[in-house]
């Protein structure tokens, strides 16, 4: 009976590490904007030193903000996407 070497031979562009690739991860963190919480917008448009207010939640993601300086109510709905919490 002939033994065969079940190792494969060894790859030379093969830097001996392990890579993951960030855009096949299934782990997604998600939470929750409550009403009266302190964020940011990242979206164009919006000055990303201005602190705003969750005023209501509507369907779809998409919230009613208030600027925290003036008072003055954000011009359009604002999708989660581009809100960040002020920690």
């Amino acid at each position: 009976m002939e033994k065969t070497n079940s190792q494969k031979s060894p790859d030379p562009n093969d830097d001996g590490k392990s890579y993951v690739d960030p855009s096949m991860s299934t782990f997604k963190v998600d939470y929750i904007l409550e009403i009266g919480e302190k964020v940011v917008v990242t979206e164009r448009g919006y000055n990303p030193s201005d602190t705003f207010v969750i005023v209501k939640v509507h369907p779809g993601n998409k919230y009613e903000l208030k600027r925290v300086s003036d008072d003055q109510m954000a011009p359009n709905y604002v999708d989660k996407a581009y809100i960040q919490r002020v920690v």
